[in-house]
């Protein structure tokens, strides 16, 4: 699970781009003057949702039931 889980995280961040249809720089900002997110931001975002998803979904299969 751990496999898939570091699978799912590094397409995130090498593909979430493309994926998503945002365009940045790593040098822009998380936010713009207006106080409004960027690109960055949003797609950071998501990465940070998949992960606790990911994690949740996996505590929820590991437990074991009955006994």
């Amino acid at each position: 699970m751990t496999i898939f889980n570091v699978g799912i995280m590094a397409a995130l961040i090498l593909l979430g781009k493309l994926f998503f249809g945002l365009s940045y720089s790593i040098e822009n900002d998380y936010y713009d003057a207006a106080g409004n997110p960027t690109n960055r931001l949003i797609h950071y975002t998501i990465l940070f949702e998949t992960f606790v998803f990911l994690n949740l979904f996996n505590e929820i299969n590991a437990r074991k039931l009955g006994a």
